[in-house]
């Protein structure tokens, strides 16, 4: 065993030395501040990791990558209950929401952020940034 062990460290030791003998340990090297890279043709980005693949965006024919969401109106919300109180509650929809809270309406596979703006007795106001403010009455 001690034989086995003593093989393998003279191996090592005479690996290492033919390579400190070596012409390429001999070089001196430069260090450099800035470093260019030849991006013309097909030449790959050495910054972007091998494997990468860009996420492929689908654009319409009317230009746009994303449909845009659909456009609000008072039937998308059902407000059973409104609190008066501190701070001013609506249920809208079966949640809970009160005054200056932001939250998502699902329609479809799309999602649309909603702000509550006011709760009144009877009446909720909400905003959405492509259809402005809405009322709506309690149902």
């Amino acid at each position: 065993m001690k034989q086995i062990f003593l093989f393998s460290g003279l191996l090592v030791f005479g690996i290492s030395l033919s390579l400190a003998d070596s012409p390429k340990a001999n070089l001196e090297y430069q260090l450099k501040n800035k470093s260019t890279f030849d991006q013309t043709g097909l030449s790959r980005n050495p910054f972007v990791p091998i494997d990468y693949r860009r996420p492929v965006t689908v654009i319409s024919k009317s230009g746009s990558a994303v449909a845009p969401a659909p456009l609000l109106t008072p039937s998308m919300f059902k407000v059973s209950s409104i609190i008066i109180g501190v701070p001013n509650v609506a249920v809208i929809n079966g949640r809970d929401h009160a005054e200056g809270d932001w939250f998502e309406l699902k329609v479809g596979d799309k999602s649309i952020d909603v702000r509550l703006i006011s709760v009144k007795d009877g009446a909720i106001t909400v905003f959405n940034q492509q259809t402005g403010n809405i009322e709506i009455t309690v149902k």
